[in-house]
């Protein structure tokens, strides 16, 4: 693994037209919510620093894009230097997390020839978005390029600093000397962590997504309803009920998701 070196990274804050892409405002900066900074050549620092001179003095509309479950390998493709002309040919994701949650992340190239950065941001309550930090020459390529090429994006043990949800941005550089036009971003990116993307019961999967309520989310509370002392399994499922119809009569989940949960709750084998 490479160390990690740091740049001076100035932040950027966004925000975002909810469910499709962000609204333009000016950008802010806030150095103390910078967690992690890397890039692995001169080259590399003097074109960061000259984007983030442009951001400062550009507006910039940035999609939250698909989302990232935890443990779950996805593949994506940014356009080869995308970097240059952010956020135009880059990718996008999105994932939940908790203030505290440790998350892993890593970016691996299935272009060989290519060569990925990826920008994290949090979205805020009032729809904005704001610099987290970035990753980029951690780990070795994944694949032998055919000319000199940078490493990977990879980080791990990384503290979420607030609860709700993120944002990761993957852009490429094209600095290889052998890229052409018929060349493409593709890579594959892995976020592990501890928050999950659906509820569970029980090992039943729901098929409902995990949402947040207040500062925890549905699948912990209803860990925390499995984990309870029970006369017997009907105790258990009225319980499991009466917390399911708070969320369904407070809109948060719909009749069909309150089913599913339910269905979960019923075949759960609780107490043991």
């Amino acid at each position: 693994m490479k160390p990690l070196k740091k740049i001076l990274y100035l932040l950027l804050g966004v925000a975002f037209i909810t469910g499709c892409e962000t609204e333009s405002i000016q950008p802010t900066e806030d150095p103390n919510l910078r967690l992690f900074e890397s890039v692995t050549s001169p080259e590399k620092q003097a074109t960061l620093e000259s984007i983030n001179e442009h951001a400062f003095n550009s507006k910039f509309h940035v999609p939250l894009g698909e989302q990232l479950c935890p443990g779950e390998i996805a593949s994506g493709e940014a356009e080869i230097g995308s970097v240059f002309t952010f956020p135009v040919g880059a990718d996008f994701w999105y994932f939940e997390a908790e203030a505290g949650d440790v998350m892993s992340f890593e970016v691996n190239r299935t272009n060989c020839n290519a060569d990925p950065l990826a920008i994290l941001w949090f979205v805020t309550d009032s729809n904005e978005l704001i610099y987290i930090g970035e990753i980029d020459d951690e780990d070795e390529p994944a694949c032998t390029p055919d000319c000199m090429a940078y490493g990977d994006p990879y980080i791990s043990g990384v503290p979420m600093p607030f609860t709700g949800v993120y944002t990761v941005g993957v852009v490429e550089w094209g600095f290889a000397e052998c890229l052409d036009e018929s060349d493409t971003g593709t890579y594959d990116i892995l976020l592990t962590g501890q928050n999950t993307c659906v509820i569970n019961i029980d090992g039943c999967d729901t098929g409902v997504a995990n949402r947040f309520v207040g500062d925890s989310n549905m699948d912990e509370m209803l860990d925390a309803l499995e984990a309870g002392d029970y006369r017997n399994h009907g105790q258990f499922v009225r319980t499991v009920a009466q917390l399911v119809n708070t969320w369904y009569n407070a809109g948060l989940i719909t009749l069909a998701e309150k089913d599913a949960i339910m269905e979960c709750a019923g075949m759960a084998n609780i107490p043991s």
